[in-house]
Order: C-alpha cells, then structure tokens, then sequence
C-alpha cells in the first residue's frame, strides 16, 4: 500500500513540473494576435457592449458595457431610428392634441409685428396696422364674427366687418370713402355651402354619382364623410393615447408632419417649420408608393386592413349595383389600392384628373410661397398657441404681360402690369375664448354707413356701362339698405327684321350691392342680380322672367336652356342716382 501511495505521488509531482515548464516556455503561450471585435450598439432601453475574443485559444481579451442611450423624445416621439416603442408615455396625444386644439379653438386673431409693406413695381404701400379677429361671440348664442381692418401710413384704410346678417367692406383714402360693399349674410352663407358641396363632391363623391372621386358610386353623400369625421373628432377628444384609435392617428400625423416639416424645441414648446424640399419628396413618395403600403407606412402595419372595411361598406351601400358588381367593384379597387398610388388611383376612377397633373400642381403651388416662412408654435403637449407669418417680397399677384395688337400691320408694344409683392410678419393665435363686444364693434358704430341715404320705398336707378340693361328699380328699407332689385334688359337685338327679346330679373335679397366714388366724387352703384355657377343654376331668390318690349306680360323662364343662354348678361346691373345731362 505504501509502495501504491509512492508511485501516485511521484507521478503527480512529474505532472507538475511539467506543467511548470510549458508555462515558462516563451515560444508555446498563445499571444492572441488574431482576435475579432464584437460590437452589440446600445439601444434607448438596453446597454450595449463591446467583446474581443482570440479566435485561436478562443479567450475571451476584453470585455466593455456601453450604458442605454435612453429615449430623446420630440414632439411626444422618439427621435432615434428603430427605437422598438418610440411613443413618449407621458406625452403619447401630442399630435391628436395639436389637430383637436386648431378645431376646438373658438377665436382667432391675426396681427403684424412692426411695418407691413406691399409693392408694385417702384410704388410701395405701408401699413402699420393690421388686424384679423374670427370667431364666436360670447352670450347664449353666439355669432360667427370676423373683422378685419388694414390702415396705412398713407392714410388708406380698409376695414371689413361680418355678422350673421351681413357682410361690409368699406375702403378710404384720406378719410374718404372709395369704396363700400354690403353682402347679404344669407346668401353669402348659400355661396359658401355651394362650393363646400362641390369640394365634398370632387374628394370623396356627393351622392354617390360615377366618376366623383375615388369612391364613385359608392352612394356616401358628402354630409355623411363629414359626421363620420366629427363623430371620430369627438372620440378621439375623450380617450387616451393608449387608445388603438388615437394612437393610430397620432402616429400617422406625427408621420406626415415630420416628412414635411423641421421640429424644433423651445423654451416653452415646440415649432414645427414646414420645408419646401421636404414637402416635395413627400409629394414623390405619395405620386409613386402603392397606396396601400403608402398607408400602412404613415399609419402603422395594417392599418390598410381596417381602410378596406370602409371602402367594402361604401360600394355595398350603393343600391344601383347588383351583389355580382358590387364584389367585382370592391375587388377590383382592393387590387388596384395595392399596385396603383394614390393620385393613380385618383386619375383611373376621375377622368377629370390626370395624376402627373396632380404631382406638378403641389410641386408649382409650394414653389408658388417661396418668400414666405410659416412656424407653428405648440406648447410640450400639442396644443396649438401661434403661428408665424414672415413674408419677404412674397409674390402676391405675378406680373402680367398682355400682348401687343396689331392693327393695319402696326404692333403696338405689350402692356406690362406689375406684380405685388408682400413683406411683413404676422401672428396669428389659436385661442380658446371667445369674442367679447369690445373687441368687436358693430359695423353701424365702426362706419356709419348704409347703401343709400333714400327713405323707404321704391326708387328708379339711371343704368350706367351696361348695353343690355335699360332700366332698373330698387327697393330700400328704412336704413337705406337696397333690399330688392328689379332689372330689364335687352338681348339679341336684330337691327335688320327689328326683333329682340326683352327680360326682367327680379332679385330679392342681392348677393351683394356695391358702391363706388371716383375722383369727381359720383357714386355708381352695382347690385348682383344671383350668383350663377358653371351649371349657370340661378340662385339667390333671383327670378327671370320674359317680358314684352314696355316690361309687361311677364312670363317665368323655367327653361335650362334659355338660361344658360341669357346668365351672364343679367347677372348684375350698373346704375346712379343722378340723372345723366340731357335727362
């Protein structure tokens, strides 16, 4: 046994002395001269790190930690690419809010910091003061108000006044009046309504009639896009950005706006400054990306599934198509949403549009601000507080060129009209109040000012520049206010057989009536006889009636095509008080 115990232990001191002499041998340590860098870059929530390990002996040389970068939020987002849950906790409505507090905001103004000034060609006009108020009045029931008033040094002044009744404008040069307009209230509301009814039409279909937008046929009137809207609006007004909903339309704001425009953080908030560049790439990108992916992209991964179910419930609720033409219409425009863009789309289901058409129109219309810098300003939650208008020789109205006219082989040289050009700065804010009264005068009290100075009663006006009217009657009120017109008028004369055909246009309630002074102080009045469209629909309260040659025997066109013909020789008359000399 001590023999056994002998032999183990005289082999374990072999074992250790040569292990003692390899490691002293210089020639036999591995000098980890081939290593390779492993870098793991550290994200907003997780460290990274750094690993150089010998790919011979497979060691490990060098081990280092990189601390987390944490977020960098802007604007209630995280700024850094590929950030795995961008939305700042604390701030996830930053763009929801933005979007509901420029709906939600009950008064407007809008006024220059320091000189504003407007040239044509060598002539420059400098105001000192302008100012824009919009809004609801404050009390039980409030009036849509706006008031807008300009003054300049050179003793010029315009001021524009609208309530609920009426709409006036009145315009001075040295305290003396040049110009006054009073536009009914409710026919001015008609007006707006119709071109709102055409914009609804053209974007989404009014009606559901083929051909008016991408959706044509679908049976959505346009009164129906805009409860839906204001339905989601108030939604979104009451959740949280937890919310699938909200954070949907957060994220794709958020998404359109950075595209388009440069954030930047202030002491109190953010400004979001758009840029012409960026705004043109983005138009590029919606010319050329398949709207389908175009929508997933801004709105978030599948985004485009829930947008199929709207499109599926339009074609469906249009009654004029059989089951077997509604899926094959439904299919077709799912298909086409997946392989076509947006304004490709736009120009397959409207032939009035052409989609290189609508790339280039963007791209003209942001070239056509060049010299204006807009900024909106929000507080670190949203809410929009201000914008900031500066213009630097903004082009207003480009120059115009009317050729020269060649008469007995003579030219005469072009007429040049200069062009106006605006440089100033403006803030307009976004305000939750409303308007109280002494922020807002009445027009009686601001100008004392009324159409005409006559009592109350009918009065026959002296038609003035107007070959086909011969003869007008007016009516006013008590104020003075012309409250109905009567017009005759003369078409189609025929000098050979003597013939022609005689109207009359009565109009109650005129869009507008218009008064002029020139320099030699004589007043000209124009009255809008009805506000006529390109279907040429008379509206307004305005009746047109065929009359024999003394005005009488008064018979009411109904007829499209006779009024098509005869509309804009009557749509409005030109008539003084004052009888011409010879009279």
């Amino acid at each position: 046994m001590k023999k056994l115990t002998a032999i183990i232990v005289a082999l374990v001191m072999a074992l250790s002395l040569f292990a003692l002499a390899s490691c002293g041998n210089e020639t036999s340590e591995c000098k980890h001269l081939n290593t390779k860098e492993t870098v793991t870059s550290a994200t907003c929530t997780s460290d990274g790190t750094v690993i150089v390990k010998c790919n011979d002996c497979k060691k490990v040389i060098k081990k280092e930690t990189t601390p987390k970068l944490g977020h960098n939020y802007v604007a209630g987002f995280c700024t850094r690419k590929g950030c795995a849950d961008p939305i700042e906790k604390e701030n996830d409505k930053f763009y929801v809010n933005l979007l509901c507090s420029l709906i939600d905001s009950e008064k407007y103004s809008f006024a220059n910091q320091g000189d504003v000034k407007i040239k044509n060609g060598e002539n420059v006009s400098v105001y000192d003061s302008v100012k824009f108020l919009r809004g609801k009045s404050s009390g039980e029931n409030p009036d849509e108000l706006f008031s807008f008033t300009a003054s300049g040094a050179n003793n010029v002044e315009l001021r524009v006044v609208s309530d609920s009744e009426n709409l006036k404008l009145t315009g001075t040069v040295d305290g003396e009046e040049k110009l006054y307009v009073r536009a009914n209230g409710e026919a001015v509301k008609k007006l707006y309504d119709r071109y709102k009814d055409e914009i609804i039409k053209n974007i989404g279909g009014s009606g559901g009639s083929e051909g008016s937008g991408i959706l044509g046929g679908s049976g959505i009137s346009g009164e129906s896009v805009i409860s839906s809207l204001e339905t989601l609006f108030d939604e979104i007004k009451t959740k949280d950005g937890t919310d699938a909903t909200v954070k949907r339309l957060n994220t794709g704001i958020h998404s359109v706006i950075t595209s388009v425009a440069k954030i930047d953080k202030t002491e109190s908030g953010f400004d979001i400054t758009p840029d012409a560049e960026m705004v043109k790439e983005f138009n590029h990108v919606v010319a050329t990306q398949p709207f389908e992916a175009f929508v997933d992209n801004i709105l978030g991964k599948d985004t485009f599934e829930a947008i199929k179910n709207v499109i599926q419930m339009a074609i469906y609720r249009n009654d004029s198509l059989t089951e077997a033409e509604k899926t094959a219409k439904y299919d077709e425009l799912i298909a086409d949403c997946g392989k076509l863009s947006l304004y490709k789309l736009i120009e397959k289901y409207d032939d009035s549009e052409d989609e290189v058409t609508i790339e280039e129109d963007i791209n003209s219309f942001v070239d056509s601000l060049k010299g204006v810098k807009i900024t909106l300003r929000t507080d670190e939650k949203g809410n929009a507080l201000s914008a900031d208008f500066v213009a630097e020789d903004f082009e207003l109205i480009g120059e115009i060129t009317i050729p020269g006219i060649t008469v007995g082989g003579v030219t005469s040289e072009p007429i040049v009209i200069n062009g106006l050009y605006l440089t100033g700065n403006f803030t307009l804010s976004f305000l939750n109040e409303r308007i109280e009264a002494e922020e807002y005068a009445p027009f009686e009290k601001v100008v004392a000012a009324t159409d005409t100075k006559l009592a109350a009663g009918n009065h026959e006006g002296y038609v003035k520049n107007n070959g086909n009217c011969t003869k007008v009657v007016f009516a006013t009120d008590a104020k003075g206010n012309i409250v109905s017109a009567t017009s005759y008028f003369t078409l189609n004369q025929n000098a050979e057989t003597g013939t022609a055909e005689y109207y009359k246009v009565v109009c109650e309630s005129p869009l507008a009536v218009v008064r002029e002074v020139d320099d030699d102080g004589k007043i000209t009045y124009t009255v809008n006889n009805f506000f006529s469209q390109k279907d040429f629909t008379v509206s307004l309260n305005a009746k047109i009636y065929s009359v024999d040659k003394n005005g009488n025997n008064a018979v009411e066109i109904t007829d499209r095509t006779i009024i098509d013909g005869i509309v804009s020789s009557v749509d409005e008359v030109e008539f003084t008080l004052e009888a011409p000399a010879g009279k």
